[in-house]
């Protein structure tokens, strides 16, 4: 399932396995301060191996650069905001993994929210009236995928997923639980960034960061899906702002997230 995830990823990243130091989940940092800290880095480590992503924002907290580096390559993205609620998303990437460098350029429309509604012809989202994202599709000649998002409190509690390529056809329904710390204290949805390096949801070029809808109120601590259980232990720092994040799976998988801030 793993191997699944990743593919379906955007970004191909290489799993990796660690331990790492956390508080109890439940109980961990008061989060009283009602600023949001800004996220400028995200580090994943395991097995001698650092993989890290790196974020550049505006002057209106819009994500305008994503780096992504790890021992043999790179992959950046960088944010274009034009007129007429479009978006251009410039990739580039480069070292010894990818033979050279590369650059590819994408386009996605944006509603009057600033919600991304369309991406490169491909793939559609749709959201409620309250700005939560509620449905992906993405298709083209030989792939189909449809995925469903079901909410409750603020926080994405089921994911019904689909996909057909060449006449086979796959589908699993996944389930997720959270703790009572507000995801308001920082400035990106921290489950998505997990999200973005190896799941459990699939959610087309987010980072939480405002384009594809409204946040998570909460902070996930485990999921359920057709083959696998995973929990998620979160740690924090003296005023109550996440620093860590172990994700363990039942099969005995794991590794951590490090946060890093701006401010």
């Amino acid at each position: 399932m793993k191997n699944i995830k990743i593919l379906l990823a955007l970004l191909a990243i290489v799993s990796l396995s660690i331990a790492c130091t956390t508080d109890d989940n439940s109980d961990s940092g008061s989060g009283s301060s009602s600023k949001a800290r800004v996220v400028s880095k995200i580090i994943f480590e395991g097995d001698d191996e650092v993989e890290e992503y790196a974020f550049k924002y505006d002057s209106d907290g819009r994500i305008t650069r994503v780096t992504y580096s790890a021992d043999d390559y790179y992959v950046k993205r960088y944010y274009n905001y034009g007129s007429d609620n479009e978006l251009e998303i410039v990739k580039e990437s480069g070292g010894d993994a990818y033979g050279g460098d590369h650059s590819y350029t994408t386009y996605a429309l944006l509603n009057n929210k600033g919600y991304m509604t369309l991406l490169d012809n491909l793939t559609t989202l749709s959201y409620d009236s309250k700005g939560y994202l509620v449905s992906v599709s993405e298709s083209d000649e030989d792939w189909l995928c449809e995925i469903s998002y079901l909410w409750s409190g603020g926080n994405i509690v089921e994911m019904e997923y689909m996909s057909e390529e060449e006449g086979d056809s796959f589908s699993y329904t996944a389930t997720f639980d959270y703790n009572n710390k507000p995801m308001s204290m920082v400035n990106l949805d921290l489950n998505l960034v997990l999200s973005c390096w190896i799941g459990p949801l699939y959610v087309p070029y987010s980072w939480g960061d405002g384009l594809t809808g409204r946040k998570s109120k909460n902070f996930m601590t485990g999921w359920t899906d057709y083959d696998e259980e995973a929990t998620i232990s979160w740690s924090y720092d003296e005023d109550g702002y996440p620093k860590e994040a172990l994700v363990e799976y039942d099969d005995g998988y794991e590794f951590c997230m490090t946060i890093k801030y701006k401010n």
